[in-house]
C-alpha cells in the first residue's frame, strides 16, 4: 500500500491524478464542492495549475475551475 500523504490540492502539478482526501473549509463550500461533484475519495486529474491563478481538474468528465483560495482547502493524496 502507497503512503497516503495529504497535500493541497493547490501544490499539486498539472498532470497529476489524486484523491479528495478532505476540505478544510466551512459548510458552505463544502456543500458547493458537493454538488460539483466532489465528494470525499473522488478521483481528480490536474490539467491546469501554473502556481499562478485558477486551478483546472477534471472530476468524472466533466473540467471544474477552481480558485486558488478554494484549491488551497482541498486536501488530496497521490494515487
Amino acid at each position: 500500500m502507497s503512503e497516503e500523504k495529504e497535500k493541497s490540492l493547490s501544490l499539486v502539478k498539472s498532470g497529476n491524478t489524486v484523491r479528495l482526501a478532505s476540505i478544510t473549509g466551512g459548510a458552505f463550500m463544502r456543500s458547493r464542492l458537493v454538488s460539483m461533484g466532489l465528494l470525499q475519495g473522488a478521483t481528480m486529474e490536474v490539467v491546469k495549475n501554473s502556481g499562478r491563478g485558477p486551478v483546472i481538474v477534471s472530476v468524472k468528465g466533466s473540467r471544474l475551475v477552481l480558485g486558488r483560495g478554494m484549491a488551497h482547502k482541498i486536501m488530496v493524496e497521490s494515487i
